[in-house]
This record gives structure tokens, sequence and C-alpha cells, in this order.
């Protein structure tokens, strides 16, 4: 069965979850059981790690001094208030939709961990021989580890999508319909069935996947030399000039220079109101890199309809309402993915769900990424399309006027 756990960052992000009211626990799921096992065996082979690290130093020759370094796992990129990520040039572009359908298995992952208590109980068989090399024995620790983080990351996601998938039944059920439109669109495509119904079909899916919301109080004004233009103000803490003229830069190439907008003679005029934090927090602000709440945070701009501002622990947006931003490194294009956001455009992406939970081990989890090669399909090499500029030209255009009779 198929995972993609390098996608695991994005997945069990919680500000995707559906909202609504949690029910209590219900201790009959048969996934619990398997979870609560494995939750164990975590613990052991966390252990187990420990002892083969403090082995290998033992084994580290005095005139290799920096392979203790690689013993240790690379530290997590600092984040908090005020700083800021790197913006990093564009990848290429995509030049077709590659729709990926990703498996997350509580089987699969019992089976993996299996797999790792028997490597980590090799590598530690291994530690007390002199027959394989000191560093080739610090190379498989390395990955024996990333590979227990990563496993580590999985069983993170179960705990929260499991139960998840009972609070919420509506939503699952709906992505779930979702799912199967989904399979017959590409089982159609996959068959050669390139068609009108294909083509709607697929605006069918996108329509639900990723529902365009208005946000409001924008507007486009129609100027006689620069044809539709959409002017947002966005508030910002952000008082690095540099940085928000490149932020603003990434927001016209991505979508000002599209052939899209020129086509339809539209364009995106991005400016900004600086907030300074001492305002927000009465001459009392977070220290650079300090650890803030958000949510509380984004409450204190308080006459800002949208906002772009510092702190997550990874860069995200709330669709017509702000934009955090991490530290790791953004391309420019996916800073004008998220700034999609604003203008009221959701992500193509559906998470849905196989089987039941009171199965031993409970539902296989269903992701479908890559529905679109557009930008919000594709945060990093997808472009602005035909079909989004029109959006914001029906949503936020001027609305023709009907004569009474």
């Amino acid at each position: 069965m198929p995972n993609n756990l390098a996608s695991l960052a994005l997945a069990i992000s919680l500000a995707n979850a559906p909202s609504g009211l949690n029910q209590p626990p219900d201790q009959t799921e048969g996934w619990r059981q398997v979870h609560e096992k494995l939750e164990q065996q975590r613990e052991v082979l966390s252990r187990q790690l420990g002892i083969a690290r403090a082995s290998l130093k033992t084994k580290i020759p005095r005139d290799r001094p920096h392979w203790h370094a690689l013993l240790e796992e690379t530290q997590p990129r600092t984040t908090g208030y005020g700083l800021l990520p790197v913006i990093e040039d564009n990848p290429p572009l995509a030049t077709q939709t590659n729709p990926t359908q990703t498996f997350y298995s509580l089987e699969w992952l019992e089976g993996r961990f299996g797999e790792e208590d028997n490597n980590l109980a090799l590598l530690l068989k291994q530690t007390h021989e002199a027959e394989t090399a000191t560093k080739t024995l610090i190379d498989r620790f390395a990955d024996t580890l990333a590979s227990f983080r990563l496993l580590e990351d999985h069983l993170d996601y179960h705990e929260h999508w499991q139960q998840s998938v009972r609070r919420h039944p509506l939503y699952f059920q709906r992505k779930n319909e979702l799912i199967t439109l989904i399979r017959d669109w590409q089982a159609k495509i996959s068959a050669g069935q390139h068609s009108e119904q294909t083509t709607r079909l697929h605006k069918q899916i996108m329509e639900q996947a990723a529902p365009f919301r208005p946000t409001p109080g924008l507007h486009i004004n129609t100027e006689l030399n620069e044809g539709n233009v959409l002017a947002l103000i966005v508030c910002t803490d952000i008082e690095d000039k540099d940085f928000l003229k490149r932020f603003q830069q990434s927001i016209s190439d991505a979508y000002n220079q599209s052939l899209a907008a020129k086509t339809k003679r539209c364009a995106i005029n991005l400016s900004w109101r600086i907030v300074n934090a001492t305002d927000l927090y009465q001459n009392a602000p977070p220290a650079i890199g300090e650890s803030i709440d958000i949510t509380e945070h984004r409450a204190r701009f308080t006459g800002c309809p949208l906002v772009l501002t510092t702190g997550a622990t990874s860069t995200f947006a709330q669709v017509g309402n702000f934009i955090a931003l991490g530290t790791d490194p953004v391309f420019a294009r996916t800073l004008a993915h998220e700034f999609g956001h604003l203008l009221g455009f959701e992500d193509a992406y559906v998470r849905g769900y196989e089987g039941k939970l009171r199965e031993p081990y409970g539902v296989t989890l269903v992701e479908w990424s890559g529905l679109s090669n557009d930008l919000m399909g594709n945060s990093s090499a997808g472009q602005v399309s035909g079909e989004m500029i029109e959006t914001l030209v029906s949503a936020y255009g001027p609305k023709p006027h009907h004569s009474k009779n």
C-alpha cells in the first residue's frame, strides 16, 4: 500500500481539520489497541536508539571528532515572532496536472514498526562487533533515526485523523463522495476519454474540493488605462521593507504577469498598512523569536480585514483572513499561493477514508492532491489560470445593472 510520509508535515496540520464539537472517545474503536501497542513500541525503539548512539560514540576515533555531529539530529529551524523566511527563486512551472492518491494505513505502519525493530536490533548487534566499519554504522544509525522520526509522525497523524473521522461523520461522508467522483474522473482519463464530460466532471470536482469563498470588502475597479484592478490593503507588523517589496513582487509575477491576467487586462495592486508591534501590544511586544499564539496575535489587528504576520511554526494562511509566516525557506510562487487564500481561494486537496473505525486497524485515510496544476493546486509550480482570473472578476468586478421595464 503506497504511503508518502514526506507529506505529513502538511497532512497533520490541525488547521485543515474540520470544525465542530468533539464527541467523547469510543473505546471500542479497534484502531486504539493497535495505536497503543505502537506507542509502546515507539518508546522501546527510542530507548534503543539512545543506547545505539551512546555505543557508537565510544567507537569514534580521536582523529574523527566531527563524526560525533553525525549522530545528532539536525536541530529544527528556529521559529518565533518577527522571524522571516528566505524567499527562494521559483522552480519551473508544471506542464500538466498530476493527481496523486495517497493511503495512510495503521496495518502498514505496524509492519514498518516491525521492520524498524529488526533493523535497530541488527544495528545494536553490529555495534558490538568489529567487522563493520564505524563510519558505516554511523550512517546506518542516521538512516534508522530518520526513518523512526517519520514513523512517529505517521503515528501522530493516525491519532488525530482516526478520531476526526468519528467526530465529523457528515464532513467525511461528503469527502468520500467526492473521492468517488475523483476516481471516476481518473478512470475516464486513464481510458483516454478526454471529452466535454470529463471536463465537466473535473469542474464539478474542483467546485467541491476547493470552493471559492469571496473575501468581504474586495472590489475590482475598472480603470481606462489599467483595465480591471483589484486593490488590496494588507495590514502587517513586518517592518523589513526589502522583504515586503519582495513579497509584492512575488504577487505581481504570479498574478499580473500571467497570461490569464494579461488576457483579461486584470491586475492586483497590493499595498501595506504598517502596524507597529508596540501599538499591537501596548508598548510590550513579544521579543524577536518569542513563541506566540497566532490566533490571539491576529485578534490584536483590529480594523484589519487582511493581515500578514510572523510567528508560525510553518507558513500557512486562513482564507479571507491572514497569512502567518514560518521560517523555512519559501518559494516566491508559494507566497503567491498563500496570498490566493486572502483572495478567497481554497487548496485543491481532499482527505477521506476507506473501511470502518471498528475494524482492527480502523480506517485507511485517503488523500488526493494535485487535482489541478493552477497556483492553488500546485503551490510551488502552478500558475494563475484563466479560471482563477474569471473567478476574481466574477466575484469582485462591477455587477451588471438590469433595467426595469
